[in-house]
């Protein structure tokens, strides 16, 4: 890929800046939580590098409604953080990608949430011991008690 980054004509001859890049920077990683509940706030890492180096942009689409639409800059392989919390229970596939300074993007990264329905039988007091105690909620997750 050529770009011209700067054109000057003011003297009697042009100079043209050219830049030349066929490097695509890398798919980004996602980490985070993959169950949730509604209206919880959770936090998410994202990670690219450039070949380059050049500085990157995000774009992160939620996949309910919401989209960080080109975020950035920031430095090639540097971790960002990004919160999101999502109203309704459901399935969704979180997707990020990334672009250089220079428009180049990368391929979609993905990472699948799950916001489950938790069943009503169980009174406040219960919904208190898991939101004091996340850890209990994760084993009972994983028993399939819940």
């Amino acid at each position: 890929m050529v770009k011209i980054v700067n054109i000057d004509d003011s003297d009697d001859y042009c100079t043209i800046d050219v830049v030349l890049s066929t490097l695509i920077p890398d798919t980004p990683t996602i980490n985070g939580p993959t169950t949730g509940k509604p209206s919880k706030m959770y936090h998410f890492t994202f990670k690219s590098a450039d070949p380059d180096e050049d500085d990157l942009y995000y774009y992160i689409d939620w996949d309910d409604d919401n989209i960080e639409e080109w975020i950035g800059p920031y430095s090639s392989n540097k971790e960002i953080m990004v919160n999101h919390t999502w109203s309704e229970k459901g399935d969704y596939t979180l997707r990020a990608k990334v672009r250089d300074v220079y428009g180049i993007e990368s391929n979609w990264g993905e990472l699948s949430i799950t916001i489950p329905r938790f069943k009503a039988v169980y009174s406040s007091w219960f919904y208190w011991i898991l939101d004091s105690f996340p850890m209990l909620e994760r084993l009972m997750t994983l028993i399939r008690v819940i």
